[in-house]
């Protein structure tokens, strides 16, 4: 959802371009103003389906990772449902106020437990390889 939500800035580019060329009416002008009002709104609505929808995912996969022995209860607690909990707080600080800071907040702890995690999975999957490779 928020790779998805990044595309509408593609479109902003070209818009601003028709809408300053040396040719545009004023007709023109009010009509890419609509259109870049749509694309901003569209990409509001992508960015917080992703702020709100991931960490409510987040949140169930920590406490199913709580009996993993892989991961276990650090991760389980620390990195998913502390992560997912903050994230969603951001998300709806930023539903409720608005506030961008917020939005921040939310996609770097969408971001630290990507990275916690895959670091986990990446160490779990080659302890899992080595072992396999050595018949242990």
């Amino acid at each position: 959802m928020l790779v998805a939500g990044a595309l509408p800035h593609v479109a902003t580019a070209p818009l601003s371009d028709l809408y300053h060329a040396a040719g545009a009416t004023p007709q023109d002008q009010a009509t890419l103003v609509l259109v870049w009002h749509g694309i901003d709104a569209m990409f509001d609505a992508l960015l917080f389906t992703g702020l709100a929808i991931v960490p409510l995912g987040l949140i169930p996969l920590g406490a199913a990772m709580l009996r993993a022995p892989g991961y276990g209860k650090p991760h389980g607690r620390r990195t998913t449902i502390a992560l997912g909990a903050a994230t969603l707080a951001a998300a709806t600080a930023v539903l409720v106020g608005g506030s961008a800071i917020m939005a921040g907040v939310g996609v770097l702890g969408l971001t630290g437990f990507h990275l916690a995690l895959g670091w986990r999975t990446h160490r779990l999957a080659g302890t899992t390889r080595s072992t396999m490779l050595t018949g242990a």
